[in-house]
């Protein structure tokens, strides 16, 4: 299966690593000397400078691992080839961004996901936190890259994220650097994200009408069941492939003809104008 990645950042060598381990031939276009270096010790099976020179090798879809806020100039040049695309969140940080690109070919635009789910009765609130000191990606503020992954963790478990009620921010006047913020009633959902705290969190509650779940880190190896009148809790194993590496399988075995990953354009596009409006709230 051969494979166009673009980008081999710090990240990128990390999908590189993966799709290696998965038996794809990967091509990469790497932009800087640091980029091209880490293709070539990954064991890139070539790497070229653009887009364009990928172009001749056939590649079957393609991975895109730039800067956040280069996705979308790179996802309108590979478009044109007709093939599906993995990109890595955020899809894109702009609304025009996400206007222009629904008018391409959003069918073959697909979004990483990590999703941790578990059967609780009704559920009717949901609290995450995903806090770290510090925003690698400096080309756009944290809630662009923190936001999506727990968007897409409120949408498995309750079929959607319910309207804003209100976002308290910790900002300066040019960038935002966290905030929480808070969606629906019943369910409720509220979202902790800061690149200013002093520990690293991922965690994710869920309270369900029958008990409730933590699943605490960005890669556990349980979940904490709690069901109600009972004080010790149910360790659920956990363990798997690296959620990168399960992510990038699925992919994968969609360009082999399996089913489509889960998370399409149209998800990317809706966690972007959440976060949109979460941005927008008056501070």
């Amino acid at each position: 299966m051969k494979i166009g990645l673009v980008g081999c950042g710090p990240w990128g060598a990390n999908i590189l690593g993966d799709l290696r381990t998965l038996r794809c031939e990967v091509f990469v276009a790497a932009r800087t000397s640091s980029s091209f270096a880490r293709a070539e010790k990954g064991s890139a099976n070539a790497v070229v400078r653009s887009i364009s020179c990928l172009h001749k090798f056939d590649c079957a879809g393609y991975v895109v691992t730039t800067e956040a806020t280069n996705h979308a100039n790179v996802l309108r040049e590979l478009v044109s080839l007709a093939k599906p695309i993995f990109v890595e969140k955020p899809m894109v940080t702009t609304i025009s961004d996400v206007e222009e690109l629904a008018l391409l070919k959003p069918e073959l635009i697909f979004v990483v996901e990590l999703v941790r789910s578990g059967t609780l009765g009704e559920i009717y609130g949901i609290r995450t936190r995903r806090n770290q000191w510090g925003n690698p990606h400096t080309d756009c503020d944290a809630p662009w890259t923190l936001l999506p992954h727990d968007l897409s963790i409120v949408e498995e478990l309750i079929g959607g994220v319910p309207a804003l009620n209100g976002v308290e921010f910790d900002a300066s006047a040019t960038e935002v650097f966290g905030l929480v913020a808070r969606f629906g009633t019943r369910p409720w959902v509220v979202v902790e994200s800061f690149s200013r705290a002093p520990r690293p969190e991922r965690e994710v509650l869920v309270f369900g009408s029958m008990g409730m779940a933590v699943l605490g880190g960005g890669y556990s190896e349980e979940v904490l069941h709690f069901t109600n009148g009972v004080k010790e809790p149910e360790r659920i194993a956990a363990t798997g492939e690296w959620p990168l590496l399960a992510e990038l399988r699925e992919f994968v075995e969609y360009l082999n003809g399996g089913r489509a990953p889960r998370s399409s354009f149209t998800d990317g596009a809706r966690h972007a104008w959440v976060i949109a409006e979460v941005l927008a709230w008056p501070r």
